[in-house]
């Protein structure tokens, strides 16, 4: 498996986790102490990850317009 499928299936996986886990904290209300721990822990983890992931995707798109920016010499001759 390639991996960028397995980086598909694996955020599939975490969004129906954490489907799962809003439906709980709101509707079924089983282990409602744990879920909100998790969910708490979620949240954090995402507040705390941002700047970083922003930086990536800054990395990424600076990248890929000096790929389409460069001219391509082996053509050229």
């Amino acid at each position: 498996m390639e991996t960028s499928t397995l980086k598909r299936v694996l955020a599939w996986i975490l969004l129906a986790g954490f489907v799962f886990l809003l439906l709980n904290i709101t509707i079924f209300h089983v282990l409602i102490v744990p879920s909100v721990a998790v969910y708490l822990i979620i949240a954090i983890f995402f507040l705390f990850s941002r700047p970083r992931l922003a930086r990536e995707n800054k990395n990424l798109t600076d990248t890929t317009a000096r790929q389409e920016t460069e001219p391509d010499t082996e053509n050229n001759k």
